[in-house]
């Protein structure tokens, strides 16, 4: 597109001139160039080459669309930027380019007022509301912003509200959303991770479990990643955590992090639980194990080759007479699946959205797989029981679709087969948590489950053991052997200590000096978060708990910030081995 023959200055002078001072207020002045700086305050990323170019283009064609703003320096003739950084630069450098052209040589201001450096930085911040940000920008604004309320409180000022919760009112999110980018980056310590954050790589939630490792883990992350071929996706972050938390952090061979760690987690971590110690050394299978490490293979036990370095971290073992599988199989295989899963949900007469809310799963996340997504393991023997199929059936190894028959594990504890009401547990369980007046939610939080979990229970899709009954009955305030139907003798309990409950971390339930505590607290992504901690003040001190572990205070809770969400159950003290050994 040719410039056009236009003088911005001589128009916009002339537009001017109609307005009277008292409009203009002395805000809007004509600048030279050169008498215009950059904010030292300004923290923002400075624009790519590219962009640039396109700003520079931009100007060439339209002028400038919007006056920048600036300050001017107090007793000199000179101004800083609050707003239009990039601009500026583009501006400068059209005037390298073309020195004798007016419209490079002079720029249209608004000029704001002085003010303190603090008021200053906000300014700057709003100017850029409109900026499309990374979490890593809007942390490094939270923090200074955060950092400002405090110096402005220093100095008398009065401000209402939690600095955070002021913080996030004027960058326009919700509290949660900037708690959580907080975390991250005051969390992350290791440079090669913390880069890659900034960058918009890593999904929030893998950083968040990140930035609760300890150094030495994020360090063994990082080269699990580069060296071991790894990501940074959720899954990935959540087996290394597993793997940290659950083999040995010094190995006595190598002195370092168990260079075994990953064919451990594949071998011995599994439905949630580890199998095993977390070192072959320990292992009571470690003659039999085909996995287990070369230092504690037993003598003549066939060699297996050693495992390539892959970052510390040992590659799975390959398994054995593993069928597989080529695409178009899989893609056979998903087909009948989704066949088979829609027509056994139509028998049942239920719509995709109804039958969704029976087995507790989003419409999206069920429709996926009637259109040929495969779900995880543990989603079939729900399927299979809601739809009253074999998980064979759905699995494609049988063309019966009817479930072979089986002892139901209330049949297996309890010797009772018939319900003398003919009511099923779900519907006794249900009928006796609203006799309680308790909702859904309210049963979970008193026996530290989901209310999905609940849920499944009152729906029948979980059948209970004697344990879990029982633990029902406690919170409902009835009989287990009333909970399930059964006669008094059937199975006969002693009364039973009213169990340890979950309270609420607020000022009548506050914890006792020098208690020994487990806090829980959610962290906005759906899931609760556990940590423990003594109690060392009182609800109104700034920081009434210290970490376990070091014996430093704990940044959170404190500052009185315990409105959102935070719980605490008292724990046993731990025994002292030297004084049990003496008596």
């Amino acid at each position: 597109m040719a410039k056009r023959d236009v003088n911005v200055f001589e128009i916009l002078d002339a537009q001017l001139a109609d307005v009277s001072d008292s409009d203009t207020s002395g805000e809007m002045q004509w600048i030279s160039l050169d008498r215009i700086a950059d904010n030292a305050l300004n923290f923002y990323p400075k624009p790519t080459s590219a962009q640039l170019e396109e700003l520079m283009e931009s100007i060439q064609v339209n002028g400038l669309l919007e006056p920048p703003t600036v300050i001017q320096n107090k007793g000199t003739l000179y101004y800083r930027l609050i707003s239009g950084h990039s601009r500026i630069t583009a501006l400068r450098r059209l005037h390298d380019e073309a020195p004798d052209e007016p419209q490079y040589q002079r720029v249209l201001c608004k000029v704001l007022p002085q003010m303190d450096k603090d008021r200053e930085l906000s300014a700057i911040i709003e100017a850029n509301r409109q900026r499309i940000k990374s979490k890593a920008l809007l942390a490094e604004e939270a923090q200074r912003l955060m950092e400002s309320y405090a110096r402005r409180e220093k100095n008398g000022e009065q401000l209402k509200g939690r600095k955070r919760d002021r913080a996030a009112q004027e960058l326009n999110v919700s509290p949660t959303t900037l708690a959580n980018s907080l975390a991250i980056r005051n969390g992350i310590k290791v440079p090669g991770i913390k880069e890659r954050w900034e960058r918009d790589e890593i999904p929030e939630a893998a950083a968040l479990i990140i930035a609760r490792l300890p150094q030495e883990a994020q360090y063994r992350l990082l080269d699990y990643v580069v060296d071991g071929h790894h990501d940074y996706s959720i899954r990935s972050v959540k087996k290394f955590a597993l793997m940290w938390n659950g083999c040995q952090k010094n190995c006595p061979e190598t002195g370092g992090f168990c260079q075994h760690a990953e064919a451990i987690y594949d071998t011995d971590f599994h439905g949630g639980v580890w199998h095993s110690p977390g070192c072959c050394s320990g292992c009571l299978h470690r003659d039999t194990c085909p996995s287990v490490c070369q230092y504690a293979r037993p003598a003549g036990m066939e060699s297996q080759t050693a495992p390539e370095d892959h970052g510390g971290i040992a590659p799975p073992p390959k398994l054995e007479n593993r069928v597989g599988l080529s695409a178009e199989d899989w893609q056979v295989r998903r087909e009948r699946f989704s066949q088979r899963l829609r027509a056994a949900r139509e028998a049942t007469g239920l719509d995709r959205a109804a039958f969704a809310e029976k087995i507790g799963e989003y419409k999206a996340t069920y429709s996926a797989w009637e259109n040929g997504n495969l779900p995880g393991s543990g989603a079939f023997p729900r399927l299979a029981q809601a739809l009253g199929v074999s998980t064979d059936y759905l699995y494609g190894l049988t063309d019966d679709p009817a479930p072979k028959p089986v002892p139901s594990v209330l049949n297996q504890n309890c010797g009772n087969s018939e319900s003398k009401d003919g009511m099923s547990f779900g519907e006794r369980l249900r009928k006796a948590r609203k006799a309680a007046g308790l909702t859904q939610s309210d049963l979970a939080e008193k026996i530290g489950r989901t209310a999905q979990n609940v849920n499944q229970y009152e729906l029948g899709l979980r059948s209970p053991k004697i344990e879990t009954a029982q633990t029902f009955a406690n919170a409902l305030g009835v009989s287990v052997s009333e909970l399930l139907d059964l006669p008094i003798q059937a199975y006969d309990f002693a009364p039973r200590p009213t169990p340890v409950q979950w309270q609420p971390l607020d000022e009548t339930h506050w914890p006792a000096d020098q208690q020994l505590v487990i806090l829980r607290w959610d962290n906005a992504l759906g899931e609760w978060c556990y940590g423990t901690a003594r109690c060392v003040g009182g609800y109104s001190d700034l920081y009434p708990f210290v970490d376990t572990d070091v014996g430093c205070e704990l940044e959170e809770p404190s500052h009185g910030e315990y409105d959102a969400g935070y719980w605490w159950m008292p724990l046993p003290e731990m025994e002292d081995q030297h004084e049990s050994d003496e008596a």
